[in-house]
């Protein structure tokens, strides 16, 4: 078979597969493609896969303009389907400074008492051999939130008039059992956890 310079001329290798070699130019292009775009009926299985992109890694040079942007993204939304094992985990996280300093100033946003937040909280009811211990929870309207002082050269746990919301766990630890002690009220770290 022969063809005129003016017809087009296409060829599949005996495996069914279309090569560099058989393009011009060896890439290719939007105006390779039919409309300048490749949809879901143009891919095999509709899906692309590791071994349909070269060197199975997608860089920078093979998205356009460089840039992944919504629009490039089926549905403009970025769903557990889309990402592997269905799950974001620490391995797909960056941990440079930027992340880091990004995480802290949420944690520095945070309003007093909110879920996650800490505070040292002072319960008053307390009787002697009383205890909490690391791990322990307590509902907000328990404790006071509160501070340590010295009177007369003794320690001396101070309240403030305000009890938080929530329910917190005990981050410290504190025995009212101790033969040391002789007040009744309790001061120690917590965590708000709901």
């Amino acid at each position: 078979m022969s063809y005129t310079p003016n017809q087009e001329k296409f060829i599949i290798d005996t495996t069914g597969q279309i090569t560099g070699n058989q393009l011009v130019d060896a890439t290719i292009t939007e105006t390779k493609i039919a409309n300048s775009a490749i949809t879901e009926s143009k891919i095999a299985s509709s899906a692309v896969t590791e071994v349909k992109i070269g060197s199975a890694a997608v860089t920078e040079a093979k998205i356009g303009s460089a840039a992944v942007t919504t629009a490039k993204i089926a549905n403009v939304a970025v769903d557990n389907t889309k990402i592997a094992s269905a799950a974001v985990t620490s391995t797909k996280l960056a941990t440079g400074a930027t992340e880091r300093d990004w995480v802290l100033a949420r944690t520095a946003a945070a309003s007093v008492g909110v879920v996650g937040s800490y505070a040292m909280l002072a319960d008053t009811t307390l009787g002697t051999g009383f205890t909490y211990a690391p791990g322990a929870t307590i509902s907000g309207s328990n404790v006071f939130f509160g501070g340590i002082g010295y009177s007369s050269a003794s320690p001396t746990t101070y309240k403030f008039s305000t009890t938080p919301s929530g329910t917190w766990r005990c981050m410290g630890y504190f025995d009212a059992d101790s033969a040391t002690l002789t007040v009744v009220s309790a001061i120690t770290l917590w965590i708000r956890i709901s």
